[in-house]
């Protein structure tokens, strides 16, 4: 699970958070991204933002996916040339996604719906802003996001 300098190389779930455009594009394409040397991954979790689904839901994992493979050095110009709203919308709102020449690519098998979406109280969504890593088990056992532990945080308990 870590590698050099506690960096975490491998984890059994990726929670990465995902605003409307870019989970459209998800689930079109079967094809999500982090920034390179993201930690390997079994599973992403979707957790999902500026939702509009009913229920005054505004964020919460909905989804999940198991990984099929991965690419560590996949080129942004050519991603940004299969999503050009993506790169609209990073130009638009000043995320300079498109300044980074590489990112890593997670190559996802069927994305399915979870039982219950894991919820975001007030507050708790600043602990996913990019990703989380993750066990199952504490991806399980969640009602909210606030309840999931870290990858970290299981360490520095055991």
């Amino acid at each position: 699970m870590l590698g050099f300098n506690n960096k975490i190389k491998r984890a059994e779930v990726l929670i990465a958070s995902t605003i409307p455009i870019v989970w459209e594009t998800v689930k079109k394409s079967h094809i999500t991204s982090q920034k390179m040397n993201s930690a390997d991954a079994d599973y992403i979790a979707f957790f999902r933002v500026q939702l509009n689904e009913g229920k005054n839901i505004k964020s919460a994992i909905t989804h999940i996916a198991k990984v099929k493979s991965s690419d560590n050095n996949a080129l942004l110009k050519d991603f940004f040339k299969r999503n050009p709203d993506i790169l609209k919308y990073s130009e638009e709102k000043g995320k300079l996604w498109e300044k980074k020449k590489y990112h890593k690519e997670y190559y996802i098998e069927e994305i399915k719906k979870l039982q219950e979406p894991i919820l975001c109280r007030k507050g708790e969504g600043r602990r996913c802003q990019v990703k989380l890593y993750t066990t199952m088990s504490e991806l399980k056992k969640a009602k909210f996001l606030g309840d999931i532990k870290t990858i970290s945080q299981i360490i520095k308990t055991k």
